[in-house]
């Protein structure tokens, strides 16, 4: 004890947070919460692939991004994400964008995030990226 000392160790203060914070998230249960706020966030962003400007949805937990698309060329439509990215905000809800051409919207709440705070953020984002364009004519 004590003798754990030198440039070429670990930070004791920095050990002693780590531990603590792994001992908070299996006291309040953090991995469940997260697991139960993906599989909403899932259920509720997942429609937006029947839209013919989101080339997918996907995510895992809490970390979450729509592709957007150019419907008729089928290339990544980054000047779509920054249109989406300045009408939430206009809302209340930050986003980031990013992936190939910027065409990723993406949603990164902080894992301790309510179901309420997610259903809200989830319906601006399903309402913004729905009213983005209408569906281009089909040819006969």
């Amino acid at each position: 004890p004590g003798a754990h000392t030198g440039t070429f160790r670990g930070n004791q203060l920095a050990f002693a947070s780590g531990a603590e914070a792994v001992r908070i998230v299996r006291r309040d249960g953090i991995l469940q919460h997260v697991q139960d706020r993906g599989t909403q966030i899932e259920s509720l962003l997942k429609p937006l692939e029947e839209l013919p400007w989101v080339r997918e949805v996907r995510g895992r937990g809490m970390m979450w991004g729509i592709e957007l698309e150019d419907p008729l060329t089928g290339r990544p439509a980054g000047d779509l994400a920054l249109q989406v990215q300045e009408e939430v905000l206009q809302k209340g809800l930050i986003l980031e964008t990013g992936g190939r051409g910027g065409c990723v919207v993406r949603l990164l709440p902080p894992l301790n995030t309510s179901a309420e705070v997610v259903g809200t953020a989830c319906g601006i984002l399903v309402e913004t990226i729905s009213g983005l364009l209408p569906v281009p004519d089909q040819p006969q």
